[in-house]
């Protein structure tokens, strides 16, 4: 059979299948935004923290409508953060998300960030206007 032997099977294809299938949902919901004329960049991210959020509770509390429930609402929450910000308050969906990400590894880098912006704040003085 050779090489190509091993990848012409129908388990190959079955496998491919399977495990794209959440590609191929998340290029469909793409699709779907796009068609509507609104570009969601946000997808992949919302497949993830819905899974995350599924994973986590599902160990916690050994129940999975529950895992199931929760990541959906995260999903939901996520969707009207920023369509709310999008849509409503009619932002750049790019710079939604980053000033989001700014928020939040605001957080992470607190020591480094807070050191070099007070000693910029130094060297420059009051700033009168």
């Amino acid at each position: 059979m050779g090489f190509l032997g091993n990848f012409l099977t129908t388990g190959f294809f079955y496998t491919v299948i399977r495990v794209s299938t959440p590609l191929i949902f998340a290029s469909l919901s793409s699709l779907i935004a796009r068609k509507a004329g609104v570009t969601n960049i946000t997808i992949d991210s919302t497949m993830l923290m819905s899974a995350l959020t599924g994973v986590l509770v599902s160990a916690f509390t050994q129940n999975l409508f529950l895992a199931l429930l929760c990541g959906m609402a995260v999903g939901v929450v996520m969707g009207i953060f920023m369509g709310y910000f999008h849509i409503l308050m009619n932002t750049n969906m790019l710079a939604t998300i980053a000033g989001l990400l700014m928020f939040l590894f605001r957080f992470q880098i607190k020591g480094p960030l807070e050191d070099a912006v007070s000693s910029v704040g130094q060297m420059l003085g009051p700033l009168s206007m």
